[in-house]
């Protein structure tokens, strides 16, 4: 249901006033004052109430154009139209220039005028409030959006390493995995973003912190499958390391609604080889150090792909 706009008519000639009245009260709440001050009183007793103001200029006590100043010194929102005779037009004008929205001339030939203005501008104020809507939300996306690496890391064939297992074992041992994953990303200086069954997803503000930490993870995997692995398997892993922007909330963490970044990470990681690590081009172009890498023949969203030499 369209909204129903509150307008005040202000004219010292009664008749007027009446027509107006009459006229408008189908589409608008209207209420009437006959001159510039009992219009400046209505508006204050209703503060934040009144849409639209229909105000003759030449008035008593006070006029169009001192009550259009008094309005647009406190109330910025209300929309001010003039109403002037042939004489009043450089004035209203004038007026304009000073924050009314714009004029009609006396005497009023057709009344649907003040219609076709006042949705005018409604549709005006929508558009605006879209706009200014679209920039908040704009500056809190670049406030937000950030560089990250993530490093996803995944036990290869889990369901054949814990076939036959006992349910214990099985838990002590992912358990501890997990436990190594996660105290290496902290030491490096990254957080673990999640963990969904075997794999687990961390986020890292430097691209070689999260290098660093797959480098050791692979490195003291024959530690944990001698001296924490209960099972009869080892564990072997695959890694993947992507670099993008992601939208990072205020508490750090970052917001999956965003997850391209995420995803190329899973991506990759999941094409990765038996216990290596393969990274994306974009996280080499964060890098000092190319030589530790190889080119794969091979692309992942859009990304060639390179293989982290052990």
């Amino acid at each position: 249901m369209p909204q129903q706009y509150t307008l005040l008519i202000v004219d010292d000639e009664t008749s007027i006033r009446s027509l107006l009245a009459e006229f408008l009260s189908d589409s608008y709440t209207i209420l009437t004052a006959e001159n510039g001050e009992q219009g400046w009183q209505i508006i204050e007793e209703n503060q934040g109430k009144i849409d639209i103001v229909l105000s003759d200029i030449d008035m008593p006590l006070l006029n169009g154009v001192e009550l259009l100043q008094r309005v647009r010194d406190k109330y910025q929102d209300i929309c001010f139209i003039m109403m002037s005779g042939t004489a009043d037009v450089h004035t209203a004008i004038k007026a304009i220039r000073h924050g009314a929205y714009d004029y009609i001339s006396k005497p009023i030939g057709d009344l649907d005028e003040i219609h076709i203005l006042v949705q005018r501008w409604a549709n005006q104020q929508s558009l605006e409030a879209k706009l200014a809507m679209y920039a908040e939300l704009h500056q809190e996306i670049l406030h937000n959006l950030k560089v990250r690496t993530f490093l996803g890391v995944d036990v290869i064939g889990s369901k054949k390493i814990k076939s036959g297992e006992s349910p214990l074992l099985i838990h002590y041992s992912f358990l501890a995995y997990n436990r190594l994953i996660e105290s290496i990303v902290l030491k490096n200086g990254g957080q673990v973003h999640s963990t969904a069954g075997d794999g687990v997803m961390s986020c890292f503000i430097l691209p070689q912190a999260a290098i660093n930490s797959a480098k050791q993870i692979i490195a003291g995997l024959g530690a944990f499958n001698k001296n924490q692995n209960r099972l009869e398997q080892d564990f072997a892993l695959r890694l993947g390391i992507h670099t993008g922007t992601v939208m990072v909330e205020e508490s750090g963490r970052v917001n999956e609604m965003y997850s391209e970044s995420l995803d190329l990470t899973g991506h990759i990681q999941k094409d990765a080889g038996f216990n290596q690590t393969e990274v994306s081009e974009s996280v080499l172009e964060n890098l000092e150090n190319r030589s530790e890498f190889t080119a794969l023949d091979k692309e992942i969203g859009g990304y060639p792909v390179y293989l982290l030499n052990s």
